[in-house]
């Protein structure tokens, strides 16, 4: 009967311990997108990050200044995108999360990126 107990209280554990292993692998999902930066010019922003591995995609999402909220701009498949068409002097937030579509259509997605707020000349 007692190696009967530690033989179930071994298991219990093992499945335990396993859990947030596989609740958190990053083989299951995407990295956090870093390195974002931008470059201006005259009614023009470049955005540009680092790569991220598992990635097919990546969403831009720009912040709303009056409603107060972060929507969706554009996706991308690259890690450098143009936004044209600003005015001036004008500064935006931006923030990117990368993207991936399995082989059914399912998306998953990674953590946003810290924002950038980039000014037009």
């Amino acid at each position: 009967m007692k190696k009967l107990m530690k033989s179930v209280l071994c298991v219990v554990l093992c499945v335990i311990m396993a859990v947030p292993a596989v609740m958190f692998s990053s083989a299951a999902g995407l990295a956090k997108v870093s390195g974002l930066t931008y470059s201006s010019k005259e009614n023009s922003v470049t955005l540009s990050w680092k790569k991220v591995s598992g990635a097919t995609g990546y969403g831009i999402f720009r912040y709303d200044n009056n409603k107060k909220v972060w929507t969706q701009y554009k996706t991308t498949t690259g890690i450098k995108y143009t936004i044209s068409g600003l005015d001036s002097a004008k500064t935006i937030k931006y923030r990117v999360r990368a993207m991936k579509t399995d082989s059914k259509g399912k998306k998953t997605y990674g953590a946003f990126s810290d924002p950038a707020s980039a000014m037009t000349l």
